[in-house]
């Protein structure tokens, strides 16, 4: 089989983008109330490339997730908590650590 660039191109494109996460179901594996963090395995499987070709494989249990809760002002939804949930993890496209060290702005 023979590939033009394009082709080429867009197999490359295609392979690197299957491991950018932006969001995906994970179930709560633990939950800690006072730090309000999870540890969260996610529900979607990964196609890894191996000697024998491809496998498909469990994505690692992702810690200390912080739990995000919808309000704004001073009022604050929030809900129990606990192991089996089924969650929505989402990915932060650049450190958070480094944003609230900013207060809130950070060059792109």
């Amino acid at each position: 089989m023979t590939f033009n660039f394009s082709q080429m191109l867009e197999a490359v494109l295609d392979r690197r983008l299957a491991d950018v996460h932006t969001a995906m179901p994970a179930r709560v594996e633990k939950f800690d109330a006072v730090k309000q963090v999870a540890d969260c395995a996610p529900l979607l499987q990964a196609n890894v490339e191996t000697e024998a070709g491809f496998e498909t494989v469990s994505l690692p249990v992702v810690p200390n997730v912080p739990v995000v809760f919808p309000g704004g002002g001073e009022f604050r939804v929030t809900f129990p908590v606990k192991p089996g949930d089924v969650v929505l993890l989402v990915f932060s496209e650049a450190s958070l650590d480094r944003w609230q060290a900013m207060d809130g702005v950070q060059p792109a």
